[in-house]
């Protein structure tokens, strides 16, 4: 289960991104999605339907003032101001909008087939030869922690996230045409049926007004139930891609800022 770490910190070190450039410890970069349920445009404020900014691709860097400086903040817990990423958007109507980070990156832009400002109500689809990060051993880690906060959350509606997880069993980097279920390596040619990709194992946080922290424990995910079925205790730490954020359709605007991410040992 997912904790809130609150006033006590929960010993984070921000050594897998503290926010103070563009790519993670482990040389990842953040990325955002969506269902495509209207066209997206780089930083749009919520006010249309199925918007995300930044706007898709790897264009997530930490949150800046209109003179370039980094925005910074004080977790509790954290012995120092570090900086944020922010995420707002809303709309979105097909299956929701997220946003994260890969493990590992190759310094491309994988959503190179289909423009970010196409209206189509889909994803689009991504480039298989430039578009997907390596495999990351985290075998030495039991889980991971940040802090986040939603601007948008009351004291009585906070902010309902999926914190997200792939490997080689759910991520479309690791399948192929060929591969199918029963070798336990999705097909990243399925649009729909057991052997699609993307059934991520996950956990679902709810995400206040105030800054807090939440710990996601690798033995304590399972993946959803549309594709090839996961239990917990499966996922496989030698081969991990990728950690999202996801919010299901119907997507209500919102704002959420992302801090310290450290691995939990």
């Amino acid at each position: 289960m997912a904790d809130s770490g609150g006033e006590g910190g929960g010993g984070a070190t921000c050594n897998l991104d503290d926010m103070s450039g563009p790519a993670t410890s482990t040389m990842g970069y953040w990325f955002t999605y969506s269902d495509r349920t209207c066209a997206n445009t780089s930083n749009v404020i919520p006010d249309a339907a199925g918007t995300i900014s930044p706007g898709e691709g790897y264009a997530s860097n930490p949150a800046v003032d209109d003179g370039g400086n980094t925005l910074t903040a004080m977790p509790p817990g954290v012995p120092m101001a570090v900086g944020y990423r922010e995420f707002i958007g809303g709309g979105e109507t097909t299956w929701g909008v997220g946003f994260g980070f890969n493990f590992t990156n190759n310094g491309t832009d994988p959503f190179t087939v289909c423009p970010a400002s196409t209206c189509t109500g889909t994803p689009p689809m991504v480039d298989a030869s430039s578009g997907f990060g390596a495999p990351y051993d985290a075998s030495a880690h039991k889980g991971i922690s940040f802090f986040a906060r939603s601007l948008m959350a009351t004291a009585t509606t906070p902010t309902k996230v999926r914190v997200q997880i792939s490997d080689k069993h759910t991520d479309p980097g690791s399948g192929s045409p060929e591969a199918g279920a029963t070798s336990g390596i999705c097909n990243q040619c399925a649009s729909s049926g057991v052997t699609e990709c993307a059934n991520d194992y996950f956990e679902t946080v709810t995400i206040g007004s105030t800054w807090a922290q939440y710990t996601v424990k690798f033995a304590d995910l399972a993946t959803d139930t549309w594709a090839a079925t996961y239990a917990k205790g499966t996922i496989d730490l030698k081969s991990l891609y990728h950690v999202h954020w996801q919010i299901n359709k119907p997507v209500a605007n919102f704002d959420i800022q992302i801090a310290c991410v450290s691995w939990v040992d």
